[in-house]
Parts: C-alpha cells; structure tokens; sequence
C-alpha cells in the first residue's frame, strides 16, 4: 500500500483542526479538496478515519492510531529532504539511515 505524503500532511491539518474547512486554509487548498485526499486515504486504508459531525469532524480509533505514525513518516520525510539537500550541495559525504524495527500490534488494519 503507498499513499502519498500530500495524504498525510492533509490528514494531520484535519486531524489538528477538527475541520476539513480549516485544515484546507492551512494548507492554502480548497475544502473539497482536502475532503477528496482524506476520502482517498480512507478508501486505500479501507477503515474510517474520521466521523463527519455537521461541519466538524471527530478522530475514530484508526485515526487516532494513525495520527502518531502519520507525524512520524512526515517528520522523517522533511529530515530526509533535508539530508538529501545537504547532499547534492556537498554538505554531506554519506548518510546512515536507522529505523526501528518492532511494529506495533494495532498497525494492521483489516475491513
């Protein structure tokens, strides 16, 4: 399964905001939009990751356990841009990249 970083990064501004309306502004997108890339994201991870309440939305379980891993992998993401720039600018000779390897028991979701 692959989603995309625009997934993530759209699914925690709705998660932090509680709002598809104001995690559109702080993404500068359209509300639709945002609504569309978390329906996607939901639809790839076959579970619901919010429920929709009037114009509010409210974490599930799944969302709430995806939320951690979702900063996460966002946050890794950035670092590694990161490294990579200092790396084509000759900042860096190499990299070592660790990463842990458990996998948390409520990680597999299944519909």
């Amino acid at each position: 399964m692959n989603f995309s970083l625009e997934q993530l990064l759209a699914f925690i501004a709705v998660y932090n905001e509680l709002s598809f309306s104001k995690a559109a502004v702080k993404l500068n997108k359209h509300r639709t939009t945002v609504g569309q890339v978390i329906t996607n994201l939901e639809d790839q991870l076959a579970v619901t990751l919010f429920e929709r309440v009037g114009r509010s939305v409210k974490p599930t379980e799944e969302g709430q356990l995806l939320y951690h891993y979702a900063k996460q992998t966002v946050e890794q993401a950035r670092i590694l841009d990161k490294v990579a720039l200092s790396l084509s600018y000759g900042g860096l000779e190499n990299i070592t990249i660790a990463y842990p390897s458990f996998i948390p028991h409520k990680v597999g979701f299944v519909a």
